[in-house]
């Protein structure tokens, strides 16, 4: 008596189908992936600001100083009100930051005018002195009290529509939100 043997194991075309399977799912998850970098990049930056702002307003009422931001083109920093004058903030957290060129970062509130978008915080030429230095002033300013400039800073990114909007009250109340592309 003869046993029919059934045969284990896949064929060609079945090995073919599930490999073309694979490689379009991998396909799409290259493309999703690739497509995400900017925007990834850009809400980790605007939160990155948002939360050293929150923690500078914070700082301001628990240490009882005049804490301001300056904000430039693609960078800003953090300053703290001395008897001499506004010096950076001590604080490595609150170094100055500047951003990659492919961010912008706009400040917009009420007495600002566009020049003071272009004040740079991360300058370090060894040609400016000392009294230069001084002339650096916060556009921004959180106080002891609680209280803060109202302002918003938008930040962009080259390769994304999408932008984060960070607005100020004059309570010292900070929101940050995302504003999507059909909503400008």
């Amino acid at each position: 008596m003869a046993i029919a043997r059934r045969q284990a194991g896949f064929t060609l075309l079945e090995l073919v189908v599930v490999l073309l399977l694979v490689g379009i799912i991998l396909g799409l998850a290259v493309i999703s992936i690739s497509a995400r970098p900017a925007s990834n990049a850009l809400k980790e930056e605007a939160q990155r600001l948002y939360e050293l702002t929150q923690l500078a307003a914070e700082s301001a009422i628990i240490y009882g100083d005049a804490i301001g931001l300056v904000v430039g083109r693609a960078e800003y920093g953090f300053l703290v009100a001395t008897e001499t004058g506004w010096r950076p903030l001590p604080d490595e957290v609150f170094r100055p930051r500047a951003l990659d060129e492919s961010f912008t970062l706009a400040l917009y509130g009420e007495g600002l005018s566009e020049d003071d978008t272009a004040l740079p915080v991360n300058a370090d030429d060894g040609d400016e002195e000392d009294e230069d230095k001084d002339a650096l002033l916060p556009q921004v300013l959180f106080m002891g009290t609680g209280e803060a400039t109202p302002f918003e800073v938008v930040v962009k990114h080259a390769d994304t529509e999408v932008q984060y909007k960070m607005t100020a009250k004059i309570t010292g109340a900070i929101d940050l939100e995302r504003v999507e592309p059909d909503a400008l």
